[in-house]
Formats: C-alpha cells, sequence, structure tokens
C-alpha cells in the first residue's frame, strides 16, 4: 500500500482498487495498474464519475506516469479547492522478473501470461516481446516465436533480440541458411552476445560443421560460463564429434544450472547409449520426455534405444513415427524425412 498526503487530500492506492478520500468529496476507481500514457487512456473511462464527485484528472505534462488531481471549487459548498499529484504504480517491473523465473522453471504458459500482462500495459517493452517469444520457442511453437522475432526486427532493428529469436526458430524448422543470414545479422549488432554465439555454433552442429562451431561456443562459455543451454550445444558438439564422455560432462553441467531443460537431459541420454550405457540412458530420457512430451528428437532417441537396447523393433517404428509426425508439425520438413529413412529401413529389417 503507497499512501501520499496532499495538504488535506489523502491518496490510498492497494491492489485491489484507488481510493481517494477527501473531507469535500470521496470517489472509488478500478484498479490503478497503469503505465506510461496508458494510464490516462485507461483512466478516461472513469473520468466522468470522478468529475461528478469533485475531481479534476489530467496526465501530468512533466512525466507521463503521474496525474494531476483537483477538487472542482464550483461543486464543493466550501470555497477554494485541494490539489495534489500521484503517481500510479505498475507493477511491469514484477511481471518481468516472475515472468524470467517462470521461463527459467520451464513453466512456459505462466511466462507468457505474465509477459502479456506487461505487453498489455507497455506495447514497446523490448524485453517483455523477448520473453513471451522465448516461451513460444520452448513451448515449441515456432510459427508463433518466428512472429515474435519478426515483429521486434521491424520495430527495433537495432536490438539483436528479435533476429535471436527468428533465427532459433528458423533453426529448428531446418530452415539453416535464412538462420545463418539472421544470427550474422545479430552478431553484427552485438558483437560478443552469448545468446546469438550460441545460436550459430548451434546451426553450425546441426550442419555438421563442427569444427566452425566450436569457437562459437567457446566465446559463449566464456562470456556466460553458467549458461544452461551453452553447455547443451558443447555437449551437442562433443556427441557430434563422437567426445561422448566430454559431452557426458557438458550435459551434467547443463543440468547442474537447469533442471528444467529437456535438451540436456536428451544430450545426456543419446551419450549414454552410444556408450552402450543403457541402463544409465534410460533416465535422462524419461525425463526429457516429460518436461517436453512433443519434443521430436526424443522420441527419435527413443526409437534407438528400443532398437539397441530392447531389440524390439515394433517400439522402435513407433516411437520414430511419433518423431516424424511431431517434426512435420512443428514445420521441419528435413528431419521428417531423415526420420521416414529410419522407419523404412526398420520396416525391411530381416529380423522382423
Amino acid at each position: 500500500m503507497i499512501r501520499c498526503d496532499f495538504k488535506k487530500l489523502i491518496v490510498t492506492t492497494t491492489a485491489a482498487s484507488c481510493v481517494l478520500f477527501s473531507t469535500l468529496a470521496q470517489a472509488q476507481v478500478p484498479p490503478a495498474q497503469l503505465g506510461g500514457l496508458q494510464a490516462g487512456a485507461v483512466m478516461n473511462q472513469h473520468l466522468r464519475t470522478m468529475q461528478m464527485r469533485g475531481f479534476n484528472l489530467m496526465v501530468s505534462p512533466y512525466d507521463e506516469k503521474k496525474l494531476w488531481l483537483k477538487t472542482n471549487p464550483d461543486y464543493v459548498s466550501t470555497p477554494g479547492y485541494i490539489s495534489g499529484e500521484v503517481t500510479f504504480y505498475d507493477n511491469t517491473a514484477r511481471n518481468l522478473k516472475s515472468a524470467k523465473k517462470a521461463l527459467e522453471t520451464g513453466k512456459y504458459q505462466k511466462a507468457i501470461m505474465l509477459s502479456e500482462k506487461v505487453l498489455a500495459q507497455n506495447q514497446n517493452s523490448i524485453e517483455a516481446h523477448t520473453l513471451n517469444g522465448l516461451s513460444y520457442f520452448l513451448l515449441r511453437d515456432y510459427p508463433k516465436a518466428k512472429a515474435t522475432g519478426n515483429f521486434l526486427i521491424e520495430k527495433f532493428p537495432k536490438a539483436p533480440n528479435g533476429y535471436n529469436l527468428s533465427a532459433s526458430a528458423l533453426h529448428r524448422q531446418g530452415k539453416n541458411k535464412e538462420a545463418l543470414t539472421l544470427i550474422n545479422q545479430a552478431l553484427n549488432l552485438t558483437g560478443d552476445s552469448t545468446p546469438a554465439n550460441i545460436i550459430k555454433a548451434a546451426i553450425l552442429a546441426d550442419e555438421n560443421h563442427l569444427a566452425e562451431a566450436v569457437p562459437f561456443i567457446e566465446t559463449a562459455l566464456t562470456l556466460s560460463p553458467k549458461n544452461d543451454h551453452a553447455h547443451v550445444i558443447h555437449s551437442l558438439i562433443s556427441f557430434k564429434a563422437g567426445r561422448y564422455q566430454e559431452a557426458i560432462v557438458a550435459g551434467k553441467q547443463a543440468i547442474r544450472y537447469n533442471k528444467h531443460l529437456p535438451e540436456a537431459y536428451l544430450v545426456l541420454s543419446a551419450s549414454y547409449l552410444a556408450t552402450r550405457q543403457f541402463d544409465r540412458s534410460l533416465s535422462p530420457l524419461k525425463k526429457a520426455l516429460k518436461l517436453s512430451p512433443d519434443f521430436p528428437q526424443a522420441h527419435s532417441v527413443e526409437g534407438y534405444m528400443n532398437y539397441l537396447a530392447k531389440a524390439d523393433i515394433p517400439a522402435s517404428i513407433q516411437s520414430f513415427q511419433t518423431a516424424k509426425g511431431l517434426f512435420e508439425a512443428q514445420g521441419n520438413a528435413q528431419k521428417a524425412k531423415e526420420v521416414d529413412t529410419i522407419i523404412a529401413l526398420l520396416q525391411n529389417d530381416p529380423s522382423q
């Protein structure tokens, strides 16, 4: 609660309502969780009632987050008027902080809801748009993530956020050429940027340009040694290079910094599987699928697990078919085609 005394006028702000008391008049206004000039726009619907009760309100020309209040001397029986100024504090900072926390703990729908609350108050919040887009990205809704990224590029072309977001979404849809173009623009804008270096390393690794990917992930880890996504991509590069023990160590580091990241558990599972440590591979795979049931790569690893550890070809085919369907649904036709090739090989396996 915030109490502000202006002579005889007391303004009390609570989460439930904003109540104005004075010895001359009394009025009540619904929640004042307002920000910027929007304060004036939202409050306009309540001004007539306020004015009828003897109050005039306007947005301060000196500070757009403040409203000026004064009683109408023609309304009251006592001569004179009371004037004052009150700041209507919004909860943007708190919602942004909560959205970040929700994102870090895997509560992506909550992060979307909180970031949208911020955007309802301030459409120009780059941070809120970024959190919103990242949440959709982590929910594997790549069209929405890309749309947010494109919006940011158009509205804030000198900020790297939009380029990073759109490049990541395009990469997950198998459009690596377009993704590289955007991430190079982000790197040109920021130079040494952790997110852009991670994304470029991921794209290059996906194209099997492992030697080219290494400097970018090393830069990211130097800039942000505790970045969970950087450790995941380090683990992925090591895995694809056949350095499975290094991949296991990096995967465990990623989980240490973020226990809610399915990609970290998956690369750990795949590394154990590659070294035929089937018992150790199963637990992180189950965790990855629990965290993200629509994670196509996890279903692919499950397919390999069913084939290598259990020699269960029908179950393996089923897992790969699930992966194929998810790749198609998420817009990655290239990966879906690769998985389809594996399914065909399994269906023609003479041991069936």
